[in-house]
Formats: structure tokens, sequence, C-alpha cells
């Protein structure tokens, strides 16, 4: 059977503190890649190296992309598949037990069914380049995007790709699912759910702000060829979060 990896992003979390780090390190048959984004004093390294885990300081936080990209690089094989977490993902131990113990050699990339507090965040449809959440799970190839949250990937997908770290945080896997479906990978949409603390979804206003200049900047880069869809986007986030704080400067921001 070929090698199974997690890759978990870490940001200013203790690594005993991460669920989805401690569900990994009980399964000896997983070979966990832990990038620390951190940009807090930790004890993380000596953690990981206690574990036996392999650690990635980032020296600050580099972003997803980069993370992602350091964490794969580690493998220098790429044969296997790796599935990609937060460090507050809530994976349910009967989608790792599946993962460590499936056949995985038809299949390109596995999307579970992620959920939030709103519901279904993933797999979503990505239509003529705008991302909408889709409560039926059933999307056609052209259409289906999702997020990196307990994503499994062949990693014969990255001998010829890599994340593109001009995104920071937003984007990063819609642009990863265009690239591989432009090469024809196959996707698969399995039955486990688990559920994602997404960080866009935050009550706290100043934390608001500073994720909203976040997604202004990506959202710039990912859409530079479509800015009619760059500024439709921008108008439903800024709507959405002048509603939820009733602060009419997000019109402007």
């Amino acid at each position: 059977m070929t090698k199974r990896y997690s890759l978990i992003v870490v940001y200013n979390k203790e690594l005993d503190k991460s669920p989805t780090y401690k569900l990994c390190r009980e399964y000896n048959n997983l070979i966990t890649i832990v990038c620390d984004n951190s940009t807090t004093p930790n004890n993380n390294q000596n953690i990981a190296k206690k574990d036996g885990v392999i650690y990635i300081s980032m020296n600050g936080n580099k972003g997803l992309s980069c993370a992602y990209n350091a964490g794969i690089n580690e493998i220098q094989s790429k044969n296997g598949y790796i599935m990609i977490m937060d460090d507050d993902t809530e994976i349910p131990r009967t989608y790792i037990e599946w993962f460590l113990s499936a056949e995985l050699h038809d299949t390109d990339i596995y999307l579970p069914i992620v959920k939030d507090e709103k519901g279904i965040m993933s797999p979503s449809k990505n239509v003529k380049g705008v991302v909408y959440r889709s409560q039926d799970t059933n999307i056609s190839y052209s259409e289906i995007t999702g997020i990196n949250s307990g994503m499994i990937i062949n990693l014969s997908c990255f001998k010829d790709f890599s994340y593109d770290e001009k995104l920071f945080l937003d984007y990063v896997d819609h642009y990863f699912l265009i690239e591989m479906k432009k090469r024809n990978k196959k996707i698969e949409v399995l039955p486990f759910e688990i559920y994602q603390n997404f960080s866009a979804n935050t009550n706290s206003k100043k934390s608001a702000i500073v994720r909203w200049n976040i997604f202004k900047r990506d959202s710039k880069y990912f859409y530079r060829n479509n800015k009619k869809n760059y500024f439709f986007i921008l108008l439903k986030r800024r709507i959405r979060l002048m509603l939820q704080y009733k602060d009419l400067t997000f019109l402007w921001r």
C-alpha cells in the first residue's frame, strides 16, 4: 500500500491543543508533517520532535500556499496520498481510518463534505469564476470546487504543480482545483462529513477587518483577469460584513 501523509498548517496554536494534530498522532502508519505559520512563541518544535513528526517552521505567517509548498516539498518521492488539514479541522476518526485502509488508485482528489455553522461549505460550485455554496453535493465536473480542509490528494498531482504563493489565504484551494481539472484529474466526493471552524465567520470586528483586507488582496489577484467578478465578489462580502457588524464603513474599506 502506498504511503499516507497528513499535512497540518498551524497558526498561533500549541500542537498539544490542536484536535487535528492529537488525532493524527494516534496512528503510527500516518506520516504527519506540521508547517508552523505562527507569529507567537510556542513549543511546537519540541512537541513535534518528541512525537517523531516532521516539523517545518515558516518563520512567521507566510500564508497557506507557502506552507503547503514547503510541506509537500518535504516529500521527495511524490508517491502516496496526502490529507490537507488546518489545526482546528474536526476530522472524524472513521475518515482517518478509511484513508489509512482504502485502496486509493483510481482517483486523484477526494473531497469530503465540509460543514460550518451555516451548512455545507464544500464541495461547492464554481460558476463562471464565482464560487457558490451548494446543498447538493452531486455537482458536475465542470463546476465542482471545494476547500482544502480534509482534501486527499495523490502526490503525483504535484509533479508538475506548485501552489501559487501570490495567494495568501483565499482561493488557494479553488486555484488548485481549477488547475487539476485542466489536467483532467479525477475528483470524487466522499460521504464523510467534517466540521471546519472557518476563519471568515469570525465574530470579532477587529479580526473581521484583518480578514477582509486579506480577502481583498487575494481576490484582486485571483480575479485579475475578470474585474467584473472581482467587484461582484467584493460587493457581496461588503454587504454581508456591513449587515453583520451594522457598520457602513465596510462599503468603502
